[in-house]
Protein backbone atom coordinates (compact mmCIF):
# COMPACT_ATOMS: atom_id res chain seq x y z
CA UNK A 1 0.00 0.00 0.00
CA UNK A 2 2.21 3.26 -1.17
CA UNK A 3 1.70 6.17 0.63
CA UNK A 4 3.25 9.19 0.36
CA UNK A 5 6.40 10.24 2.31
CA UNK A 6 4.65 12.65 4.69
CA UNK A 7 3.85 13.10 8.40
CA UNK A 8 -0.11 12.39 7.40
CA UNK A 9 1.69 9.41 5.41
CA UNK A 10 3.71 8.02 8.26
CA UNK A 11 0.76 8.47 10.43
CA UNK A 12 -1.39 6.08 8.40
CA UNK A 13 1.74 3.48 8.41
CA UNK A 14 1.69 3.42 11.86
CA UNK A 15 -2.40 2.77 12.57
CA UNK A 16 -1.88 0.22 9.82
CA UNK A 17 1.11 -1.18 11.69
CA UNK A 18 -1.34 -0.88 15.07
CA UNK A 19 -4.19 -3.20 13.34
CA UNK A 20 -2.20 -5.94 12.24
CA UNK A 21 -0.64 -5.88 15.78
CA UNK A 22 -3.71 -6.63 17.06
CA UNK A 23 -4.62 -9.03 14.79
CA UNK A 24 -1.77 -11.35 14.35
CA UNK A 25 0.82 -12.63 16.19
CA UNK A 26 4.58 -11.69 15.67
CA UNK A 27 4.79 -15.58 14.20
CA UNK A 28 2.34 -15.23 11.62
CA UNK A 29 3.80 -11.28 10.50
CA UNK A 30 6.83 -12.89 10.40
CA UNK A 31 6.00 -15.67 8.18
CA UNK A 32 3.66 -13.10 6.23
CA UNK A 33 6.90 -11.20 5.76
CA UNK A 34 9.25 -14.31 4.89
CA UNK A 35 5.84 -15.31 1.99
CA UNK A 36 6.43 -12.22 0.39
CA UNK A 37 10.00 -10.98 0.28
CA UNK A 38 12.02 -11.23 -2.31
CA UNK A 39 14.75 -13.72 -2.51
CA UNK A 40 16.52 -12.83 -5.66
CA UNK A 41 14.95 -12.06 -9.91
CA UNK A 42 11.59 -13.65 -9.79
CA UNK A 43 11.86 -15.22 -6.43
CA UNK A 44 9.31 -14.34 -3.78
CA UNK A 45 8.99 -16.22 -0.70
CA UNK A 46 10.75 -18.44 1.14
CA UNK A 47 9.43 -21.70 -0.07
CA UNK A 48 9.87 -20.58 -3.74
CA UNK A 49 13.33 -19.65 -3.06
CA UNK A 50 14.10 -23.24 -1.16
CA UNK A 51 13.00 -25.03 -4.64
CA UNK A 52 14.98 -23.13 -6.65
CA UNK A 53 18.14 -22.73 -4.77
CA UNK A 54 18.08 -26.10 -2.96
CA UNK A 55 14.91 -28.31 -5.05
CA UNK A 56 13.76 -28.80 -1.89
CA UNK A 57 10.79 -27.46 0.50
CA UNK A 58 11.20 -25.17 2.81
CA UNK A 59 10.99 -27.44 5.90
CA UNK A 60 13.42 -30.27 4.25
CA UNK A 61 16.28 -27.63 4.83
CA UNK A 62 19.54 -28.21 7.18
CA UNK A 63 20.00 -25.44 9.26
CA UNK A 64 22.59 -25.23 6.69
CA UNK A 65 20.65 -24.21 4.12
CA UNK A 66 18.31 -22.17 6.25
CA UNK A 67 21.01 -19.91 7.20
CA UNK A 68 21.74 -18.99 3.62
CA UNK A 69 17.65 -18.12 2.79
CA UNK A 70 18.03 -15.91 5.96
CA UNK A 71 20.81 -14.20 4.64
CA UNK A 72 19.45 -12.94 1.08
CA UNK A 73 16.51 -10.62 1.91
CA UNK A 74 18.64 -8.10 3.73
CA UNK A 75 20.55 -7.41 -0.05
CA UNK A 76 19.01 -9.80 -2.24
CA UNK A 77 21.45 -8.49 -5.13
CA UNK A 78 24.61 -8.07 -2.69
CA UNK A 79 23.25 -11.64 -1.12
CA UNK A 80 22.84 -13.03 -4.35
CA UNK A 81 24.20 -16.85 -3.82
CA UNK A 82 24.82 -17.74 -7.31
CA UNK A 83 26.01 -14.06 -8.55
CA UNK A 84 27.90 -13.59 -5.39
CA UNK A 85 28.56 -16.68 -3.51
CA UNK A 86 31.47 -15.35 -1.29
CA UNK A 87 29.54 -12.86 0.27
CA UNK A 88 26.02 -15.02 0.45
CA UNK A 89 28.50 -17.39 2.25
CA UNK A 90 30.34 -14.89 4.74
CA UNK A 91 26.27 -13.84 5.13
CA UNK A 92 25.11 -17.83 5.91
CA UNK A 93 28.25 -17.88 8.83
CA UNK A 94 26.91 -14.36 10.20
CA UNK A 95 23.53 -15.68 10.72
CA UNK A 96 24.49 -19.31 12.53
CA UNK A 97 26.76 -17.16 14.72
CA UNK A 98 24.32 -15.05 15.85
CA UNK A 99 21.66 -18.17 16.02
CA UNK A 100 24.40 -20.03 18.46
CA UNK A 101 25.13 -17.08 20.18
CA UNK A 102 20.97 -16.71 21.08
CA UNK A 103 21.02 -20.63 22.05
CA UNK A 104 19.28 -21.68 18.90
CA UNK A 105 21.74 -24.17 17.83
CA UNK A 106 23.68 -26.40 19.92
CA UNK A 107 27.53 -26.32 19.75
CA UNK A 108 28.02 -29.80 17.35
CA UNK A 109 25.37 -28.36 14.87
CA UNK A 110 26.40 -25.35 14.84
CA UNK A 111 30.17 -26.80 13.77
CA UNK A 112 28.47 -29.27 11.59
CA UNK A 113 26.43 -26.43 9.99
CA UNK A 114 29.69 -23.89 9.46
CA UNK A 115 30.88 -27.04 7.75
CA UNK A 116 28.15 -27.83 5.40
CA UNK A 117 28.63 -27.32 1.89
CA UNK A 118 25.70 -25.63 1.01
CA UNK A 119 26.34 -25.34 -2.72
CA UNK A 120 22.91 -23.71 -4.73
CA UNK A 121 21.66 -25.56 -8.07
CA UNK A 122 22.01 -24.04 -11.24
CA UNK A 123 19.40 -21.79 -12.50
CA UNK A 124 16.76 -23.78 -14.36
CA UNK A 125 15.81 -22.72 -17.66
CA UNK A 126 12.48 -22.51 -17.86
CA UNK A 127 12.51 -22.53 -22.26
CA UNK A 128 14.99 -21.72 -24.78
CA UNK A 129 15.17 -18.77 -26.95
CA UNK A 130 12.96 -16.36 -24.80
CA UNK A 131 13.44 -13.28 -26.96
CA UNK A 132 13.04 -15.31 -30.06
CA UNK A 133 9.85 -16.43 -29.24
CA UNK A 134 9.01 -13.08 -27.89
CA UNK A 135 9.47 -11.46 -31.41
CA UNK A 136 8.09 -14.42 -32.99
CA UNK A 137 4.76 -14.11 -30.87
CA UNK A 138 4.60 -10.42 -31.98
CA UNK A 139 5.04 -10.80 -35.59
CA UNK A 140 2.68 -14.10 -35.70
CA UNK A 141 -0.08 -12.93 -33.24
CA UNK A 142 -0.19 -16.15 -31.47
CA UNK A 143 -0.85 -19.69 -32.91
CA UNK A 144 1.65 -22.53 -34.14
CA UNK A 145 4.07 -21.09 -35.91
CA UNK A 146 7.08 -22.90 -37.81
CA UNK A 147 10.49 -20.72 -37.59
CA UNK A 148 13.76 -21.30 -38.86
CA UNK A 149 15.71 -21.78 -35.37
CA UNK A 150 18.02 -24.66 -34.90
CA UNK A 151 17.85 -25.75 -31.08
CA UNK A 152 21.67 -26.72 -31.66
CA UNK A 153 22.93 -23.47 -33.26
CA UNK A 154 20.69 -21.63 -30.35
CA UNK A 155 22.54 -23.85 -27.71
CA UNK A 156 25.99 -23.35 -29.01
CA UNK A 157 25.30 -19.56 -29.46
CA UNK A 158 23.95 -19.14 -25.76
CA UNK A 159 27.17 -21.23 -24.30
CA UNK A 160 29.55 -19.37 -26.46
CA UNK A 161 28.15 -15.96 -25.08
CA UNK A 162 28.67 -17.47 -21.37
CA UNK A 163 31.65 -18.54 -22.39
CA UNK A 164 33.22 -14.66 -23.81
CA UNK A 165 31.51 -13.16 -20.70
CA UNK A 166 33.05 -15.38 -18.37
CA UNK A 167 36.51 -14.14 -19.50
CA UNK A 168 35.76 -11.27 -19.59
CA UNK A 169 34.65 -10.84 -16.01
CA UNK A 170 36.25 -7.85 -13.87
CA UNK A 171 37.12 -6.41 -17.03
CA UNK A 172 35.74 -2.73 -18.45
CA UNK A 173 32.25 -3.70 -16.71
CA UNK A 174 31.22 -6.02 -19.21
CA UNK A 175 27.99 -7.92 -17.94
CA UNK A 176 25.85 -8.93 -20.67
CA UNK A 177 26.13 -9.75 -24.74
CA UNK A 178 24.08 -10.88 -27.30
CA UNK A 179 24.41 -13.33 -30.13
CA UNK A 180 22.29 -13.49 -33.55
CA UNK A 181 23.26 -16.21 -36.39
CA UNK A 182 21.66 -16.09 -39.84
CA UNK A 183 21.71 -18.47 -42.38
CA UNK A 184 23.36 -16.35 -45.28
CA UNK A 185 21.89 -18.13 -48.18
CA UNK A 186 18.23 -17.21 -46.70
CA UNK A 187 18.41 -14.93 -43.74
CA UNK A 188 16.67 -17.38 -42.03
CA UNK A 189 17.75 -16.83 -38.17
CA UNK A 190 19.41 -19.63 -36.51
CA UNK A 191 20.47 -18.42 -33.22
CA UNK A 192 18.90 -15.22 -31.32
CA UNK A 193 20.27 -14.91 -27.70
CA UNK A 194 19.20 -11.33 -26.74
CA UNK A 195 21.45 -11.84 -23.46
CA UNK A 196 23.07 -14.16 -21.17
CA UNK A 197 20.21 -14.82 -18.90
CA UNK A 198 16.64 -13.58 -19.71
CA UNK A 199 15.70 -14.05 -15.87
CA UNK A 200 18.47 -12.14 -14.60
CA UNK A 201 16.98 -8.91 -13.33
CA UNK A 202 19.75 -6.82 -12.52
CA UNK A 203 21.52 -6.66 -15.48
CA UNK A 204 18.96 -6.30 -17.96
CA UNK A 205 18.52 -10.09 -18.77
CA UNK A 206 15.04 -8.84 -20.40
CA UNK A 207 16.55 -6.44 -22.64
CA UNK A 208 16.94 -8.00 -25.97
CA UNK A 209 20.41 -6.74 -27.75
CA UNK A 210 19.63 -7.97 -31.00
CA UNK A 211 16.99 -5.30 -31.25
CA UNK A 212 18.42 -2.27 -29.39
CA UNK A 213 20.21 -0.23 -30.75
CA UNK A 214 24.00 0.47 -30.35
CA UNK A 215 26.82 2.39 -31.68
CA UNK A 216 28.55 -0.16 -34.12
CA UNK A 217 32.16 1.09 -34.21
CA UNK A 218 34.23 -0.03 -36.73
CA UNK A 219 31.63 -2.83 -38.05
CA UNK A 220 30.68 0.04 -40.17
CA UNK A 221 34.27 0.64 -42.19
CA UNK A 222 33.26 -2.55 -44.71
CA UNK A 223 30.08 -0.85 -46.14
CA UNK A 224 32.29 2.18 -46.20
CA UNK A 225 34.77 0.73 -48.64
CA UNK A 226 32.17 -1.19 -50.53
CA UNK A 227 30.97 2.21 -51.28
CA UNK A 228 34.45 3.57 -52.31
CA UNK A 229 35.44 0.46 -54.58
CA UNK A 230 32.12 1.02 -56.31
CA UNK A 231 32.87 4.10 -57.42
CA UNK A 232 36.27 3.15 -59.16
CA UNK A 233 38.64 2.29 -56.15
CA UNK A 234 41.06 -0.50 -56.28
CA UNK A 235 41.93 -2.20 -53.10
CA UNK A 236 45.36 -1.71 -54.29
CA UNK A 237 45.11 2.02 -54.07
CA UNK A 238 47.12 4.22 -51.22
CA UNK A 239 45.36 5.78 -48.84
CA UNK A 240 46.88 8.87 -46.63
CA UNK A 241 47.13 7.89 -42.73
CA UNK A 242 48.65 11.04 -41.16
CA UNK A 243 47.19 13.38 -38.89
CA UNK A 244 44.48 14.87 -40.22
CA UNK A 245 41.50 17.71 -38.67
CA UNK A 246 37.92 16.68 -39.78
CA UNK A 247 34.85 18.76 -39.65
CA UNK A 248 33.97 20.75 -36.62
CA UNK A 249 38.32 20.59 -35.35
CA UNK A 250 38.12 16.87 -34.50
CA UNK A 251 41.14 15.01 -34.94
CA UNK A 252 40.47 11.07 -35.39
CA UNK A 253 43.28 8.90 -33.86
CA UNK A 254 43.95 4.95 -34.72
CA UNK A 255 43.24 2.39 -32.08
CA UNK A 256 47.31 2.29 -31.98
CA UNK A 257 47.69 5.92 -31.27
CA UNK A 258 49.93 5.86 -34.54
CA UNK A 259 49.85 6.91 -38.29
CA UNK A 260 51.33 4.70 -41.20
CA UNK A 261 52.12 7.21 -44.19
CA UNK A 262 50.65 5.95 -47.42
CA UNK A 263 48.69 2.33 -47.40
CA UNK A 264 46.81 0.20 -49.46
CA UNK A 265 42.72 -0.05 -49.37
CA UNK A 266 42.96 -3.58 -48.19
CA UNK A 267 45.63 -2.92 -45.51
CA UNK A 268 43.83 0.55 -43.87
CA UNK A 269 40.40 -1.91 -43.94
CA UNK A 270 41.93 -4.93 -42.51
CA UNK A 271 43.92 -3.25 -40.15
CA UNK A 272 40.30 -0.69 -39.12
CA UNK A 273 42.82 2.45 -39.34
CA UNK A 274 40.46 5.37 -38.65
CA UNK A 275 42.17 7.99 -39.92
CA UNK A 276 42.29 6.45 -43.81
CA UNK A 277 38.36 6.14 -42.85
CA UNK A 278 37.58 9.77 -42.44
CA UNK A 279 39.24 10.47 -45.52
CA UNK A 280 37.78 8.37 -47.66
CA UNK A 281 34.35 9.38 -45.95
CA UNK A 282 35.32 12.98 -46.70
CA UNK A 283 36.03 11.88 -50.89
CA UNK A 284 32.57 10.14 -51.13
CA UNK A 285 30.63 12.27 -48.68
CA UNK A 286 28.79 11.57 -45.94
CA UNK A 287 25.21 11.78 -47.83
CA UNK A 288 26.31 8.88 -50.05
CA UNK A 289 28.01 7.12 -47.42
CA UNK A 290 24.32 7.16 -45.12
CA UNK A 291 22.35 6.29 -48.60
CA UNK A 292 25.22 3.14 -48.94
CA UNK A 293 24.13 1.73 -45.31
CA UNK A 294 20.43 2.43 -45.71
CA UNK A 295 20.94 -0.05 -49.07
CA UNK A 296 22.25 -2.74 -46.56
CA UNK A 297 19.27 -2.34 -44.76
CA UNK A 298 20.73 -0.48 -41.72
CA UNK A 299 17.43 1.89 -41.27
CA UNK A 300 17.89 2.94 -37.60
CA UNK A 301 20.46 5.61 -39.01
CA UNK A 302 17.40 7.71 -39.25
CA UNK A 303 18.70 11.09 -38.62
CA UNK A 304 20.41 13.54 -41.53
CA UNK A 305 24.09 12.90 -42.29
CA UNK A 306 24.95 16.16 -41.21
CA UNK A 307 23.76 14.56 -38.30
CA UNK A 308 26.54 12.03 -37.88
CA UNK A 309 28.84 13.97 -39.77
CA UNK A 310 32.52 11.94 -40.97
CA UNK A 311 31.98 10.39 -37.87
CA UNK A 312 29.93 8.03 -39.54
CA UNK A 313 32.87 6.20 -41.44
CA UNK A 314 33.78 5.57 -37.43
CA UNK A 315 30.32 3.94 -36.64
CA UNK A 316 28.84 7.16 -34.61
CA UNK A 317 25.12 5.73 -35.19
CA UNK A 318 23.31 3.78 -33.71
CA UNK A 319 22.02 0.66 -35.19
CA UNK A 320 20.38 -2.69 -34.04
CA UNK A 321 22.63 -6.49 -34.02
CA UNK A 322 20.08 -7.53 -36.50
CA UNK A 323 20.36 -4.61 -38.92
CA UNK A 324 24.26 -5.09 -38.75
CA UNK A 325 24.53 -8.96 -39.12
CA UNK A 326 21.73 -8.74 -41.83
CA UNK A 327 24.17 -6.40 -43.36
CA UNK A 328 26.93 -8.46 -42.83
CA UNK A 329 24.85 -11.77 -44.79
CA UNK A 330 24.80 -9.26 -47.57
CA UNK A 331 28.63 -9.04 -47.77
CA UNK A 332 28.87 -12.59 -48.06
CA UNK A 333 26.55 -12.81 -50.56
CA UNK A 334 28.47 -10.74 -52.71
CA UNK A 335 26.42 -7.23 -52.09
CA UNK A 336 22.98 -8.96 -52.39
CA UNK A 337 20.91 -7.58 -49.37
CA UNK A 338 18.19 -9.53 -47.92
CA UNK A 339 15.94 -9.33 -44.67
CA UNK A 340 16.66 -11.42 -42.05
Amino acid sequence: EPRPRTVLGKLSEMFSALGLEAGHSKEEILEGYFNGVSYGPLLTGAGAASLDYFGLPAADLSPAQAALLAAIPKSPVNYDPRRRPRAAEDRRRLVLRRMSDLGLLDEETYRLALAENTAVREKERYFSAPHFADQVLRRSGGGTVRTTLDSRVQEAAARALKDRLAGLAGRNHVKNGAVLVLDNATGGVLAWVGSNDFFDGTDGGQIDGVTARRQPGSALKPFLYALVLAKGARASDLVDDSPLYAAGGHAPENYDKSYHGRVRLREALACSYNVPAVRLAQRVGVPALLAKLKDFGLDSLDKPADFYGEGLALGNGEVSLLELTAAYAALARGGIWLPA
